[in-house]
C-alpha cells in the first residue's frame, strides 16, 4: 500500500485499522476512541476493505459478521466462545463493557492469541473499545493492535456505510441524499445533521434497510425513527448525558411500588456508587420527588409507582441492556434479578429474555432463564420463562445452542431448571416444532436419540416434575396420531422410557391409569403398542378389563 493511499484511508476513516489487520501480525485491530467518533462505522469500513481485497486476490469476498459480547459471567469474557469460522470478518464491540473487565490484561492477551489463530482460518477481527480501556501497557503485542479514531465522522456517511456494507442494500442510499447533492433530496436525508450521533445514523440505516421498498414502507420507517413509542424512551433522550437519571428511571420501573429512597439507593448501586451520605450534597442536590415526577413516575407519599405494564418495564430494560452508558450494569442487574425471590421481578426478566435481548445475547438470556426455571414453585415467572425458552428455540439457527444447553442442564448438572426446560421444549401441545426437529434428528443420529432418553431419565428421577412428566408422556402418546410425527420412533422412545421407569409415578399412571381419570384413546392405543414384559402386559389387560366391568 503506497503512502498516498495510506494517507487517503487514514484521512477518510481517521484510523489505520486496515494496516493493523493486514500488517503481518495478528489478524486484529482494536479501534479505540471517545464516544461519538464513529468507531464502529470505521471498523466496519476497514473490514469491508479487507474483504474486498481478499476477493480481488482470492476470488471470494469475506463475510462480515457482528459478534455480541455474550459472556455468561459479566466482567469475565470467555474468548474461547468467540467464533473462528474460515473466511469471516468479525466485529466485536466491547466499548461499553471493557472498563468493567476484571482482568483486562489477560483478556487482551487472549484476544491477540485468538487473532493469531485466525490467520490459519483466513479470518479477521476488529474490536471496538472505549478511549482508555484497552491495556496497551501489558505488552508490545497488545499495544501494537490499537488504531485510534481521531475525528468525528459524517453521520450521513455512517448511515450510507451501514446500508452498503452491513445491510447490503446500497440502492437505498438514494433515500439519504441531501439538498446540497445532485438531484432531489432523499426522503430521509433531513433526519440527520452534522451534530447527529453515529448511533443515530446506524439506527436510521437499520430502519431503512428493514423497510418495505415502497412509499408506505419508507413512511413507516421514517415514522419509527422519529417517534419514540413510549414516554420512557423520551426520558432516555432527555437524559442522554445524565446516567444518574437513567439509572433512576430503570430503578423506579423495576422496583415499582417501593419507597423513593430505596429506588434512589438502587439507582446508585446500578451505577456502582455508594449511597449518598454527605449532608451538603443531599441538601443542595436536585429534589428526588421532582426528578421522579419529571420522568413520569407517580410519587404517592413515599411510595413510587412508575409502570402500568410489565411489558413496558421489560422493553425499557431491553433498550437499557444495549445502551452504551448503562448496558453492562443492566445486564448484570438482569442476572441478579433473575435470582430474586419476587415473582414480579423474575417475570419481567423472563419477558426481557424473550425480546431483542435474546437475539443479541442468547447465551446470557439462557443463563438468566435457567435461574428463573430453578424457582421452587411453578409460578408465573417460571411459566413465562418456559415460554421465552420455546421462543428462543424456535428462532432461526438457535435450536442447536438451546438444545445443547438444556440437555447439559438436565443430565449433567441435574438442575430443576434443566428438567423443566427439557420437558417444556419437547411439549407438542404448545408448538410441535422443537419435538419434530429433534425426532427427525434422532432418526438420523443415535446420539440425539440417546440424549432424548437421558433427558427423560433425569426428569423422571426428579419428583418435583412428576406432574409435568405425566402430562408430557400423555402429549407424546397423542402426538403419535398426527401425520407429521414419526410414529414408530415415538413408540420406541416411549417403550424404552417406560421399561426404565416402571415404578416411577408418571409411568405407572400412564400404564395403569389413575383413579377417577378417564384416559383418552391415544393413551389406550399406546398401551397396546408398548413392548412390555409378558407378565406386565397381562396385568395391564386384566386391569383394563376390571376397570371396564366396574
Amino acid at each position: 500500500m503506497g503512502g498516498a493511499e495510506r494517507a487517503r484511508r487514514k484521512g477518510a476513516d481517521g484510523i489505520d485499522a486496515i494496516e493493523r489487520l493486514t500488517g503481518g501480525g495478528p489478524r486484529l485491530a482494536v479501534v479505540a476512541g471517545p464516544p461519538g467518533y464513529g468507531k464502529r462505522a470505521a471498523g466496519i469500513k476497514a473490514l469491508w476493505e479487507v474483504s474486498q481485497a481478499e476477493e480481488r486476490s482470492r476470488g471470494k469476498a469475506q463475510k462480515l459478521q457482528s459478534i455480541a459480547p455474550d459472556w455468561e459471567k459479566p466482567g469475565l469474557p470467555d474468548i474461547g466462545e468467540l467464533p473462528d469460522e474460515p473466511g469471516r470478518c468479525y466485529l466485536l464491540d466491547v466499548a461499553s463493557e471493557i472498563s468493567s473487565w476484571r482482568k483486562p490484561g489477560l483478556v487482551a492477551q487472549q484476544l491477540v492469541s485468538h487473532a493469531e489463530e485466525l490467520k490459519f482460518s483466513g479470518s479477521f477481527l476488529v474490536v471496538i473499545a472505549d478511549e482508555h480501556g484497552w491495556p496497551e501497557g501489558v505488552s508490545g503485542a497488545v499495544a501494537g493492535v490499537v488504531a485510534r479514531a481521531t475525528a468525528r465522522p459524517s453521520p450521513h456517511r455512517v448511515a450510507r456505510s451501514h446500508l452498503e456494507y452491513v445491510h447490503h442494500v446500497p440502492d437505498r442510499i438514494r433515500w439519504l441524499t441531501t439538498p446540497t447533492e445532485e438531484g432531489s433530496a432523499g426522503e430521509a436525508g433531513h433526519l440527520l445533521t452534522d451534530s447527529s450521533r453515529p448511533d443515530d445514523a446506524a439506527r436510521l440505516a437499520a430502519q431503512l434497510a428493514s423497510a418495505e421498498d415502497s412509499t408506505e414502507g419508507l413512511k413507516n420507517a421514517l415514522s419509527a425513527f422519529r417517534e419514540w413509542r413510549t414516554a420512557v424512551q423520551n426520558v432516555f433522550t432527555e437524559t442522554e448525558d445524565k446516567p444518574e437519571d437513567r439509572a433512576l428511571l430503570i430503578s423506579s420501573l423495576f422496583l415499582n411500588g417501593k419507597d423513593a429512597l430505596t429506588i434512589q439507593n438502587s439507582a446508585r448501586a446500578l451505577l456502582g456508587d455508594d449511597p449518598e451520605t454527605d449532608v451538603r450534597t443531599i441538601l443542595t442536590g436536585p429534589d428526588l420527588t421532582t426528578r421522579l415526577t419529571k420522568m413520569g413516575a407517580e410519587v404517592n407519599e413515599r411510595t413510587v409507582y412508575s409502570a402500568e405494564h410489565r411489558e413496558l418495564i421489560a422493553r425499557v430494560l431491553t433498550v437499557a441492556a444495549e445502551a452504551d452508558t448503562l448496558g453492562v450494569q443492566v445486564r448484570a442487574l438482569l442476572l441478579d434479578s433473575a435470582q430474586d425471590e419476587s415473582e414480579a421481578v423474575a417475570t419481567v426478566v423472563a419477558l426481557v429474555c424473550r425480546g431483542e435481548f435474546a437475539e443479541h445475547y442468547p447465551r446470557q438470556a439462557l443463563v438468566r432463564l435457567r435461574h428463573i426455571l430453578d424457582r421452587p414453585e411453578t409460578d408465573e415467572a417460571v411459566r413465562t420463562a418456559q415460554e421465552s425458552l420455546r421462543d428462543i428455540a424456535a428462532r432461526d439457527g438457535q435450536l442447536p445452542r438451546v438444545w445443547s444447553t438444556v440437555i447439559k442442564w438436565a443430565t449433567e448438572n441435574m438442575h430443576l431448571a434443566g428438567h423443566r426446560a427439557f420437558l417444556s421444549l419437547l411439549d407438542p401441545r404448545v408448538d410441535p416444532y422443537v419435538l419434530q426437529v429433534m425426532l427427525a434428528a434422532a432418526e438420523q443420529k443415535e446420539d440425539i436419540k440417546e440424549a432424548l432418553l437421558d433427558g427423560w431419565n433425569a426428569a423422571l428421577a426428579d419428583t418435583r416434575v412428576e406432574a409435568e412428566c405425566r402430562q408430557l408422556l400423555t402429549a407424546w402418546a397423542e402426538a403419535r396420531k398426527t401425520a407429521d410425527m414419526p410414529t414408530e420412533l415415538l413408540t420406541d422412545l416411549l417403550n424404552q422410557i417406560m421399561l426404565g421407569h416402571l415404578v416411577a409415578s408418571p409411568v405407572a399412571a400412564l400404564i395403569f391409569g389413575e383413579p377417577g381419570v378417564a384416559d383418552g384413546e391415544a393413551v389406550i392405543d399406546l398401551r397396546k403398542d408398548l413392548r412390555l414384559p409378558p407378565m406386565l402386559s397381562f396385568l395391564i389387560t386384566a386391569h383394563e378389563r376390571a376397570s371396564a366391568e366396574s
